[in-house]
């Protein structure tokens, strides 16, 4: 009875809510508005408003706050709303997740299904109806609030250090608004080694609801986090999630003789929904916003804290906009921490993907990129799209860029290069590379110079420490990449590519058009092993196919894009088995397999927690496979989504005619489909299953949504038949797995002269066993050829 009525009282107060929400701001002027947020940023206790509680709980979808023992102060209502609480005492914070991938990554983090961790302190920020709800059943209170002022205080001065979202402005954006109000985030002080927890409810989001885990970066006050929890909530799943549609930006940029960057980014864009007033945009906190127009004359109000604190930015719009509407945003902002000078012109180029603004709700957003530079005239502009025309004029150096095609991102690469180009029958390739050393190689080059005996010792001469007119070598491989990929997964419309040099040393980057290459790339293979850049075989590998991965996101995030962390496997998989296929092009079978060999281990690596690294969870979880104690997580991702497609690729191989025609139909089919839109792991699955002229959900819930892998256990006899002919009976043992599971097995039996392969059906753990007649006597019967199936097969 009393379940019935906290349910009855709980609904009684979202009704309250509802009814008091209904005069809302969206009518206010931005004066209005402005002072509305100071209002929100500045908003004191309220002494008259305080709960003392004893063993009292509420719920937040899968969570439960347990307040055990303390006071929870209220602070004074904006806009007739109360929006913040604090809590000070014993508590505990439970999350009970219904997914079971969820509680399998509470369990990874925690070793418990169910969380519960004790916390001392929370500060929570609402929009719905947390207040009404708290304050039904419990005694508001007048109680001295003296001590308890600095406590919260400093408490909100530490978010706003560690965090880059302002939060303020989040609950600003919801009380302007009659259509958004379910906003809800706790910041959890615990009282053990977790530290800091924040739960959040946020319909923006991706997923709206998360639970966070962060640890403050050291020697800084900002904080990183890793993703303990994250799911849908219903009336999410009923929204449309895209709410704008980008059509164009134009970006004016200048970048001056001391590396300041000053731009106008005009973006043309259609609402897709109704109401929207104050809404989220990306763009670095190293950029000072200067001016927002809206519609080419109306002034905006826009949201910008200093750059160490809460800098996220935020616009509000003269009116809320229309649904279907297309309006026009003018951006004017500037920074001197986007470009770095690292010596002899070398420049590392920063925030790659939040050096223009987007919406926060949609960041990857298709849209045609026209982008003018100026910069001084001894140096070299290179980025994303077409260049239409290069002129000089009164010292400055300008460009002008046209991505001619719809695309995600845009990006830039500075300094002064020569240049290399390979054209081919489908492509041309630009390859820039840095004229000068950076000031770090100079002072080994230097070094070199100056102690003969250090030559000797390392095997290297000074002048050998160079990367101009090395572009060559680079240029044949991404071109060759190109080929490669084209007739595996046919052509797309990006047909110039230039491939850059950059002054990091161990990661590559792609962009539409622009590929980042780090310097060390273009070392030969010689000096690469005598700098100490070459450990082992999967370092040269890495090497190996540094270019050729960096190309494949021409066709993998670039043409066919993703827009969810989940979908990343189909980005980074899929690059990484492309190369795998230039390997197998270019230096043959065995060097093919060595690579797919090396992808194994790194399923199966060890990981700091003792298990190994495909424990960590599907790779449908993308970038959360990363983590505090497993930072290198998302490898993962590369090595068992390439096996993913690799194992596909194999199921559909004629090994009678050695020939991939039906996994290259399905390829290019893909990349036809959905050239130039976002796709889901659901979109490839279709074109699979259209492929193998079956339901795949078998496949795909163990490989992508799943983490088991099967373990083989072989054995065989061979009996002479009637004649000539001999059978051979296999037995299989597989475990590890569960009972749904099922594995097609192929086995190559060689004789000698020729072969056959044959299949295996193995379902869930136990013993298979099959006979197969066969015309000679083998010599050899080798399982999983071309290794297949991702597995272990036990000795």
């Amino acid at each position: 009875m009393r379940y019935v009525t906290c349910i009855f009282s709980a609904i009684l107060c979202c009704i309250m809510f509802l009814q008091a929400s209904t005069q809302d701001g969206t009518t206010l002027s931005l004066v209005d508005i402005q002072k509305m947020y100071t209002a929100i940023r500045n908003v004191s206790l309220d002494s008259s408003r305080v709960i003392q509680v004893d063993t009292y709980s509420f719920s937040k979808e899968d969570a439960d706050f347990i307040l055990d023992s303390g006071y929870v102060y209220f602070f004074k209502p904006v806009n007739s709303r109360v929006v913040v609480a604090f809590f000070k005492g014993k508590g505990i914070f439970r999350l009970s997740p219904n997914d079971k991938v969820e509680r399998q990554q509470i369990r990874r983090f925690t070793g418990e299904d169910i969380l519960e961790q004790e916390f001392e302190q929370v500060l929570f920020l609402f929009t719905d109806s947390t207040y009404e709800i708290i304050t039904s059943n419990q005694e508001i209170v007048a109680h001295p609030i003296d001590g308890i002022i600095e406590v919260v205080t400093e408490f909100k001065e530490r978010i706003r250090e560690r965090f880059i979202w302002n939060i303020d402005a989040r609950v600003l954006s919801d009380l302007i608004s009659t259509k958004y109000s379910d906003f809800f985030v706790a910041f959890l002080e615990c009282s053990d080694d977790v530290e800091n927890l924040l739960f959040i409810i946020d319909p923006l989001d991706e997923e709206a609801v998360s639970l966070l885990h962060s640890k403050q970066i050291p020697f800084s006050e900002r904080a990183d986090f890793e993703i303990w929890y994250s799911a849908h909530i219903e009336t999410q799943l009923l929204q449309q999630q895209s709410r704008f549609d980008i059509e164009t930006m134009h970006l004016d940029v200048k970048i001056d003789a001391k590396k300041y960057l000053s731009a106008t980014a005009r973006m043309r864009f259609t609402s897709l929904v109704d109401s929207m007033r104050v809404v989220p945009i990306i763009l670095s906190p190293f950029l000072q916003v200067e001016s927002v127009i809206f519609d080419a004359s109306d002034t905006c109000f826009f949201i910008q804290e200093d750059e160490e604190e809460d800098a996220e930015l935020w616009i509000a719009f003269p009116e809320p906009l229309r649904k279907g509407k297309t309006y026009t945003l003018t951006v004017a902002y500037s920074g001197d921490d986007i470009i770095e000078d690292v010596g002899g012109d070398n420049f590392v180029v920063w925030e790659r993907d939040s050096w223009y603004p987007s919406f926060y709700t949609n960041p990857h957003d298709l849209r045609r990129f026209n982008i003018k530079f100026a910069v001084p005239e001894d140096m070299t502009l290179l980025s994303t799209g077409e260049l239409r025309r290069r002129w000089t004029e009164d010292g400055i150096a300008y460009s002008e860029w046209d991505s001619e095609i719809e695309i995600s991102a845009a990006g830039f690469n500075y300094g002064k290069f020569a240049r290399e180009t390979q054209k081919g029958s489908l492509c041309t390739i630009d390859c820039y590379t840095n004229i000068k050393l950076s000031d770090d190689l100079l002072m080994i080059r230097l070094l070199l110079e100056e102690y003969k005996e250090l030559q000797s010792e390392l095997m290297i001469l000074p002048q050998e420490l160079t990367t101009e007119g090395m572009g060559k070598n680079a240029a044949i491989e991404s071109r060759n990449a190109y080929e490669v990929y084209t007739h595996f997964f046919g052509k797309i419309p990006i047909r110039t590519i230039t491939v850059s040099q950059q002054p990091q040393g161990y990661f590559g980057q792609s962009w539409p058009t622009l590929v980042f290459l780090p310097y060390t790339a273009f070392f030969d293979e010689s000096l690469k092993e005598r700098l100490g850049l070459i450990q082992s075989d999967r370092s040269v590998m890495w090497f190996e196919t540094l270019a050729s991965h960096e190309i494949a996101h021409q066709w993998w995030g670039h043409t066919v894009l993703t827009n969810s962390y989940h979908d990343m496997w189909l980005e980074e998989g899929f690059a990484t088995y492309s190369a795998a296929l230039y390997l197998q092009t270019t230096e043959g079978i065995e060097r093919f397999k060595g690579y797919m060999k090396m992808l194994q281990e790194q399923v199966f690596a060890k990981t700091d927690e003792g298990s190994n690294a495909n424990a960590l969870g599907p790779i449908w979880l993308g970038e959360r496979l990363g983590s505090f104690d497993t930072p290198l997580g998302m490898r993962l991702l590369y090595a068992k989504g390439a096996y993913v497609l690799h194992m596909l690729r194999m199921m559909l191989f004629d090994y009678d005619k050695k020939s991939d025609d039906r996994f290259i139909a399905m390829m290019k089919e893909f990349v036809d489909t959905y050239s130039g839109k976002i796709v889901s792991t659901e979109d490839f699955k279709k074109i699979v299953e259209k492929h193998f002229d079956e339901d795949m959900d078998w496949f795909f819930n163990q490989w992508v949504y799943g983490t088991a892998i099967p373990f083989y256990k072989f054995e065989y006899q061979v009996e002479v038949g009637d004649g000539s002919n001999y059978f051979l009976t296999a037995n299989v043992e597989q475990k590890g797995v569960p009972e749904s599971f099922k594995t097609p097995l192929r086995l190559v039996i060689n004789f000698e002269n020729g072969h056959a392969v044959v299949e295996m059906l193995l379902k869930g753990s136990g013993v298979s066993q099959k006979q197969f007649k066969l015309p000679n006597k083998p010599l050899s019967i080798v399982p999983n050829p071309w290794h297949g199936v991702l597995c272990v097969i036990e000795k």
